[in-house]
């Protein structure tokens, strides 16, 4: 069907029969990077918020980040993994219920920055100094996490790129009517955004 609308491209999808007309983050491996740079400051007690919504986006992001942690030879526990509204608020709710399971962890990870953003103003507000205590990363890199206190280290997704992109496939494939081989699809990376809200973790 797409293929039969000479301008139709996809962005933040990836669907293998149209591949070339995908201008798709890869989340999966957002999740994984994730993962490796908390690692990478000798974190191993984790724990992670993410969206309610079942979509792809967070689905993919906790499991890369699950997977590079298993293959690292760390679960983390099913209690310390916690959902909510993709908000403000909803990273605090989360961040509360986390904290109320009475389990310790040094890092956490989470879906987005407003939910990250709520979750280091939960910890403060019990105690935890971020990133001395449990370093935050989030997702996306939004404006806000600019202007964190700390400022939220995040991973970017680069939002403006993607519709550029996206705006290029769908003139071209409109003036040609046909599809472009230039490429088989157009995939991102998330590039990691190093602020002030993860650190080494404190012996």
């Amino acid at each position: 069907m797409a293929n039969k609308v000479p301008g139709l491209v996809l962005i933040d999808r990836y669907i293998e029969e149209i591949a070339q007309r995908c201008v798709w983050l890869d989340n999966l491996e957002g999740g994984k990077i994730a993962a490796r740079h908390l690692l990478a400051l000798d974190h191993k007690n984790f724990a992670c918020i993410s969206s309610k919504y079942q979509i792809d986006d967070p689905l993919l992001r906790l499991q890369g980040f699950q997977n590079e942690l298993h293959s690292a030879g760390i679960e983390i526990d099913a209690e310390l993994i916690e959902f909510g509204g993709p908000t403000l608020q909803g990273g605090e709710l989360a961040t509360q219920k986390l904290l109320a399971t009475g389990k310790t962890f040094s890092a956490l990870f989470v879906y987005n920055d407003a939910m990250a953003i709520g979750a280091i103003s939960t910890l403060e507000d019990n105690g935890f100094k971020v990133p001395s205590d449990i370093s935050v990363l989030g997702f996306d890199d939004v404006l806000l996490s600019s202007y964190s206190r700390p400022k939220l280290s995040t991973l970017n997704y680069p939002v403006e790129e993607m519709a550029m992109q996206a705006a290029n496939i769908g003139i071209e494939l409109t003036a040609k009517r046909a599809e472009t081989n230039k490429r088989k699809d157009y995939k991102y990376i998330p590039r990691l955004v190093k602020r002030e809200s993860t650190s080494f973790k404190a012996s």
